[in-house]
């Protein structure tokens, strides 16, 4: 199994993507300047504009200059180490997801820390992936390859048991839904699934090295339906825009001679600002960057990327919400 160290500088960027000419400029946050640890899995925004940075010792919230940490010394929070965090705008909470498997959810109302792995219709199992569902509750991804929903409005969980998806054999890596009843699960070495919430049928997809629009990589790490409802797919062996008509996959790898071709081929994280940018994280290339704005069918429109090449290693998460400042994070050296 690939682990991954995560050596982070936490970059504060103040900026605008209407003309790629304008610099950047970086305020650097560490221990000095009061976070707990500077090693960083994620970050969110909540409504309010705080920023939220889960690390491998302590859960932090920034606003302005000022830190403030959640530890287990400190807190009801469950544990010091974390991987994902997600944030739920309908109940102004945030999910994290921690290293033992476990989830907490702090209200962001009272303030207050809940430890919802303690659910008594939760698998207790150890935990993958977390995501927000379109409807308002929050997907769960377990090792073992099972899935839950949780649904906000009844405080009930629908169980999707591994037996639906008999292909995976490491895990998953990344679950989303579309709001149109297809669940996309990325797995851990081991492909895609497509579950179609409604007919409760799947589909499975995996690299097939004799066709080239097939799944790139089988390690697929992460899953964006832009506001066109394109879907984009980022595996370790490259870029891919999946027509679900035709269950076929376009690819986009970087290219010596097309500095318009995506920046690397290991992708780890693609998301899609407020402007309708997608922005593409490899390890080793840097940052890609695609104007939807230019295309109304990328799949078969020839696609021009922008690249970022400041530092060796960069990552993407971010929330690009208006009135708050926008931010941007990590760069990472990957122990494989």
């Amino acid at each position: 199994m690939k682990r991954l160290t995560f050596l982070l500088w936490l970059l504060i960027e103040v900026f605008t993507l209407s003309t790629a000419k304008e610099g950047y400029s970086f305020l650097n946050i560490g221990l000095r300047e009061g976070l707990s640890n500077e090693f960083v899995n994620d970050m969110v925004m909540d409504e309010q504009g705080f920023l939220w940075v889960a690390t491998e010792s302590g859960l932090n919230r920034i606003a302005g200059n000022k830190c403030t940490i959640f530890k287990t010394s400190n807190s009801n929070i469950g544990e010091d180490s974390f991987i994902n965090l997600c944030y739920d705008k309908g109940s102004n909470s945030v999910w994290m997801q921690f290293k033992n498997g476990k989830i907490d959810v702090f209200d962001c109302k009272t303030q207050t820390f809940k430890h919802f792995s303690e659910q008594k219709e939760m698998l207790q199992k150890s935990v993958s992936a977390i995501h927000g569902s379109s409807d308002g509750g929050i997907w769960i991804a377990f090792y073992s390859g099972d899935i839950q929903h949780y649904n906000a409005n009844t405080q009930k969980f629908t169980t999707f048991p591994k037996r639906l998806f008999p292909n995976i054999k490491n895990g998953i890596r990344c679950i989303m839904d579309d709001g149109n009843d297809h669940l996309y699960i990325g797995l851990r070495m081991d492909g895609m699934y497509v579950y179609n919430l409604r007919t409760k049928k799947t589909k499975f997809y995996s690299h097939n090295p004799k066709d080239e629009q097939s799944l790139p990589g089988n390690n697929v790490r992460s899953i964006c339906i832009d506001h066109m409802k394109n879907i984009w797919v980022g595996t370790n062996l490259g870029l891919a825009l999946f027509d679900e008509t035709s269950s076929r996959f376009r690819t986009f790898k970087p290219q010596e001679q097309n500095p318009n071709s995506p920046a690397g081929d290991n992708i780890h994280q693609i998301m899609e600002m407020d402007n309708h940018t997608l922005w593409i994280a490899s390890d080793l290339g840097g940052i890609s960057i695609l104007d939807l704005n230019r295309y109304q069918h990328p799949y078969t429109e020839k696609l021009s990327f922008s690249t970022n090449h400041q530092g060796k290693q960069w990552a993407v998460f971010q929330q690009y919400q208006k009135n708050h400042p926008r931010f941007f994070w990590k760069r990472m050296d990957w122990q494989l």
